[in-house]
């Protein structure tokens, strides 16, 4: 099996990534952009901006923005 690897990573020049190992690459890349958005979403709240721009520009809910503006004040 191994071998067999080997031979198509070099015949396609392309690394063998195990299925477990590519989820969860894109499971940390959703996390990433979810914590990504959460933060200017954050910075945004405390310049003031209005909450219903915020909700449009992440995709977060109303609710969620005003509980995060009240954890943070």
């Amino acid at each position: 099996m191994l071998s067999t690897i080997r031979k198509i990573e070099e015949e396609f020049k392309m690394e063998y990534i195990p299925l477990w190992e590519r989820d969860a690459r894109k499971e940390g890349k959703k996390e990433g952009k979810k914590e990504g958005k959460e933060e200017t979403a954050r910075e945004l709240l405390k310049r003031g901006v209005d909450m219903d721009i915020i909700e449009g520009a992440t995709g977060i809910s109303r609710e969620e923005l005003e509980k995060m503006a009240l954890k943070d004040n």
